[in-house]
């Protein structure tokens, strides 16, 4: 149980006239289980599958109105590694958020999926990267506020995808110089 959270009310002045606060909600708490399945298929593949399924259940009062909202919602997430031997390395994440209840409605559902991709060069001494976050260009926020006097919904992107190119050069010898600095008895890593 979290007390004294911060949480964003509307409230009506008239008909047509509405003024947002924040507000200390008195409690918020959520109750859950946590399934994490690890499965190793093979040298090359590997999958990491989390899901959660929880109660939650947030409670406040603003100028003598009491608001309180509760719901079941889960969330999930597979992390795949992937090795094409001789040709490249790549990780996939795909990650679900169900509705998630806020004081006054809910924010919907998430899905996004990112991936990345490696590939060592130049005697593996350097390494081409390719890295794509929220592929579908799908992680975008909606929410739903409601009470007895209105409904709103609203939809937000944050810096969704992103492409990112990269290249990682190793100079090399510092494993080398650790391995005999550490051998020597009188180990300084300013030698290294």
């Amino acid at each position: 149980m979290i007390k004294s959270f911060i949480s964003k009310v509307r409230l009506a002045l008239t008909n047509l006239t509405y003024t947002f606060t924040w507000t200390n909600a008195n409690t918020q708490n959520s109750t859950g289980i946590e399934l994490i399945q690890y499965l190793d298929w093979s040298n090359n593949l590997d999958l990491t599958l989390t899901g959660n399924f929880f109660y939650a259940e947030v409670s406040s009062e603003v100028e003598g109105r009491e608001f309180s909202k509760e719901s079941y919602s889960w969330t999930l997430n597979l992390q795949g590694n992937i090795n094409i031997p001789g040709w490249f390395s790549s990780q996939v994440s795909a990650n679900y958020w169900g509705p998630r209840v806020i004081l006054q409605g809910e924010i919907k559902s998430v899905f996004s999926l990112s991936a990345g991709f490696r590939r060592n060069v130049l005697n593996n001494m350097g390494t081409i990267s390719l890295n794509v976050t929220d592929v579908f260009n799908s992680r975008k926020f909606s929410l739903a506020t409601t009470n007895d006097q209105f409904f709103q919904e609203r939809e937000f992107f944050r810096e969704s995808r992103v492409l990112t190119l990269g290249f990682t050069y190793r100079f090399g010898g510092f494993r080398e110089r650790l391995f005999c600095a550490l051998q020597h008895p009188k180990f300084n890593t300013k030698n290294l």
